[in-house]
C-alpha cells in the first residue's frame, strides 16, 4: 500500500511541476516540448518506483 502511495505522490508532485512551468511558459513550441520530457520524466519515477 506504502508504494501506491509514494508513486501517487511522485506523480502528483510532476504534475505540480510540470503544471508550474508550463504557466510559466509562453511559446506554444515551448510548452510541448515540457510537456514531453515531463510525461517522459513520470514515467521513469514511476517505473523506479514500482521496482
Amino acid at each position: 500500500m506504502q508504494e501506491v502511495s509514494k508513486v501517487g505522490v511522485d506523480l502528483l508532485f510532476c504534475l505540480i511541476i510540470g503544471f508550474l512551468i508550463i504557466q510559466a511558459s509562453n511559446s506554444a513550441q515551448q510548452n510541448e516540448e515540457l510537456i514531453n520530457s515531463l510525461s517522459a520524466e513520470s514515467a521513469r519515477i514511476s517505473a523506479n518506483s514500482l521496482k
